[in-house]
């Protein structure tokens, strides 16, 4: 079988294509376990924050020291007001979750779907502007809880 230039740059383009799909695939994927990240931190601050009431206690100031030693063991992305913005993706996304955790309403069990809970096309950066919109239809047109 003889190798032709139109056998050739066929491969080529499936191998780029391929490629592509990758790459597109794995920036999805880390996008969406950046999220799954976030909001988890956001539910361990508004956990502290509550020390298990239904009501924070403000006036506590353990922000910026919580902000300095994340900074220094893993580095940058937890500045005081990324750390307040998890803080709030919790707290005004309630229903996002990680697949595989369960949510019971009454006598069953629903298991929450990733897909059908975030645009996983939405980075952090977006969902972090997004939060800064009181409107919560505007904000919710790109955010469907299940």
């Amino acid at each position: 079988m003889a190798i032709t230039k139109s056998k050739y740059n066929s491969l080529l383009k499936n191998i780029g294509s391929t490629i592509e799909t990758g790459r597109n695939n794995a920036l999805l994927a880390l996008n969406k376990q950046i999220l799954l990240t976030y909001w988890d931190i956001g539910k361990h601050i508004v956990e502290f924050e509550q020390y298990g009431k239904q009501r924070a206690e403000y006036g506590v100031q353990w922000w910026r020291e919580l902000s300095k030693d994340l900074k220094l063991r893993h580095g940058k992305g937890f500045g005081l007001s990324n750390l307040q913005y998890m803080r709030l993706f919790y707290i005004k996304y309630p229903k996002f979750k990680v697949p595989g955790i369960y949510q019971t309403s009454g006598k069953s069990s629903k298991l929450l779907s990733l897909k059908n809970q975030m645009s996983g096309k939405l980075t952090w950066s977006l969902y972090s502007e997004l939060l800064g919109v009181s409107d919560d239809i505007a904000s919710a047109f790109f955010y469907t809880p299940v």
